[in-house]
C-alpha cells in the first residue's frame, strides 16, 4: 500500500508526498526494530533473573553441604586432640575413653569439598553465560570454580598422605562395638600403655593431625569463597542476606 502511494507520487512528481511516505516507512522500520530489541532485552533480563536465582540456590545449598561436613570435621579435630593429649600424658581416664576411642578410629578422617555447579555447567554448555550481564559476577563464578578445583585437588593429596600413615595406625587397635551413625559411639580394643610409650606411634598421629588440619583449612577457605559468591548473587538479585 505504501509502496503504491510512493510510486503514484513519483509519477506525479509530488516530492513532498514521496518524502513523507519514505519517512513513515523508515520510522515504522525503526520503531519495529526498537520494539523487537526491547522485547529481546526484556526476555534476556527475565532469563538472567531465573539463572541468578538458580545460581544463588546452588551457592546456598553448597554452603549447607560443606557446613555439615565441617561440623563433623570439627568434632574429629576435637577427639583427635583428646587422643594426642592422653598419649602425651600417658593417662586415659574413664571419662575420656569414649572420646579417645572415637578419636582413634576416625583419626585424620575429614570430608571432601563439594560444590553444586549444574547451573554454571548448563550456562556454559548452552552458550548462555553472556546472559549474566554483570562481568564482575561472571568473573566471581569463574574464580569460585577455579578455587574449588584447586582446593579439592589439594585435599585429595592430603587424604592420600593420611591414608598411607593410617595403615600403620589401624594395626594398633580393633573395633569391638560400634554403629555407623554420624558421631555414633564406638569401643576399641588396644593396649593404652603400649601406645603411650610408643613415640613413633605418637609422631605418626601428629603427622596425620597436621595434614587433617590443612584439609580443614581448605574447607574453611572454600566456604569463605562460597559465602562471597552467595552474597554477590544475593546483591544482584536485590535480596538481603542474613
Amino acid at each position: 500500500m505504501i509502496l503504491r502511494r510512493i510510486a503514484d507520487a513519483l509519477r506525479r512528481q509530488d516530492w513532498s508526498t514521496v518524502f513523507l511516505e519514505i519517512v513513515i516507512v523508515v520510522l515504522g522500520v525503526f520503531l519495529g526494530l526498537q520494539a523487537n530489541n526491547w522485547n529481546e532485552a526484556q526476555s534476556d533480563r527475565r532469563l538472567e533473573r531465573q539463572y541468578l536465582e538458580r545460581l544463588y540456590q546452588d551457592a546456598v545449598l553448597s554452603i549447607e553441604d560443606n557446613l555439615a561436613g565441617r561440623a563433623w570435621d570439627d568434632e574429629r579435630a576435637r577427639t583427635q586432640r583428646v587422643v594426642l593429649d592422653a598419649l602425651a600424658r600417658g593417662e586415659l581416664t574413664d571419662a575420656a575413653r569414649a572420646d579417645f576411642d572415637a578419636g582413634l578410629i576416625y583419626f585424620g578422617y575429614h570430608n571432601t569439598l563439594t560444590m553444586r555447579w549444574a547451573t554454571v555447567e548448563e550456562l556454559r554448555s548452552t552458550g548462555k553465560m553472556g546472559v549474566i550481564s554483570d562481568v564482575a559476577l561472571r568473573d566471581l563464578l569463574a574464580q569460585a570454580e577455579a578455587s574449588f578445583h584447586y582446593r579439592a585437588a589439594q585435599t585429595l593429596t592430603l587424604t592420600e598422605r593420611i591414608r598411607r600413615y593410617r595403615e600403620s595406625v589401624d594395626r594398633r587397635f580393633a573395633p569391638i562395638d560400634y554403629d555407623h551413625k554420624l558421631n555414633g559411639p564406638v569401643t576399641l580394643a588396644y593396649d593404652f600403655n603400649q601406645l603411650a610409650t610408643d613415640r613413633e606411634f605418637y609422631n605418626t598421629l601428629a603427622q596425620i593431625e597436621f595434614f587433617a588440619s590443612l584439609a580443614r583449612r581448605n574447607m574453611g577457605q572454600h566456604l569463605a569463597r562460597l559465602e562471597a559468591l552467595r552474597d554477590a548473587l544475593g546483591k544482584a538479585l536485590g535480596e538481603e542476606i542474613p
